[in-house]
């Protein structure tokens, strides 16, 4: 078990939500995983136009007219922190708590607003991995600031940004493959067990069916190449 204390300065408590799957984490935290791509909602039914503009592109469903704009969910430079499934492990005082994620590590951490203590001290008597939407932000160890963002459609990811998804090549038949210490693109040399290997680009559509195949009734699976925003980011250090 890995103990940390974390002080949040107040910059830090205005920071929007966002929320990664525990096997992502590790990702972000090694700094591999980069980028997110977020199914866009309501889809687009017509042709979407792109707008150069200083803060990002902008865009609209030209069905709806040329005033019903899309503004992405979070702007470049804005500041994200990451919700993650979490578990309550000792209370230290009032204002005060202990939790765990899901790969070891433990965070001390203080309210300093005695409302939101008492909203949830609930969790206190509450066994077992909790909601990454119910994590209180006080308990973040992960922030994030958003650099870009565009829109395009699924099947547009290329394999260097499967990389930047934090996602990596495998090989389905031989552990020791020398394509799992490349990138996985299609051009590396065949392994020479003869191995049938996945590059990045192929398992993030595995991940990503994961996550997604089965939300509104399979509208954003794979197979569906659905409109994703994707932001690339960066991690902050508080």
């Amino acid at each position: 078990m890995v103990e940390k204390q974390m002080n949040i300065p107040n910059l830090f408590l205005k920071a929007k939500p966002i929320v990664f799957s525990a096997s992502l984490i590790p990702a972000i935290i090694d700094g591999r995983k980069t980028m997110t791509r977020r199914v866009i909602k309501p889809q687009p039914i017509d042709v979407w136009w792109c707008i150069d503009s200083i803060d990002g592109d902008h865009y609209y469903d030209a069905s709806k007219g040329p005033d019903i704009w899309l503004k992405p969910r979070y702007q470049p430079g804005d500041l994200l922190w990451v919700q993650e499934a979490w578990r309550f492990v000792s209370w230290l005082g009032y204002m005060e708590y202990e939790v765990e994620f899901r790969d070891g590590t433990r965070i001390k951490f203080r309210f300093t607003d005695k409302g939101r203590a008492d909203k949830w001290k609930k969790y206190r008597d509450k066994k077992g991995w909790q909601s990454p939407y119910f994590m209180p932000r006080e308990a973040a160890r992960t922030f994030l600031r958003v650099i870009f963002w565009h829109i395009e459609r699924l099947h547009e990811i290329s394999n260097e940004d499967a990389l930047k998804e934090g996602v990596l090549p495998t090989c389905k038949e031989f552990s020791g493959c020398v394509r799992k210490s490349v990138s996985g693109l299609y051009g590396k040399p065949p392994c020479p067990k003869g191995c049938n290997c996945y590059n990045a680009r192929e398992n993030f559509f595995g991940l990503w069916d994961a996550l997604n195949a089965k939300r509104d009734g399979g509208a954003f699976a794979f197979m569906k190449d659905p409109y994703v925003g994707v932001y690339e980011f960066q991690r902050e250090v508080n």
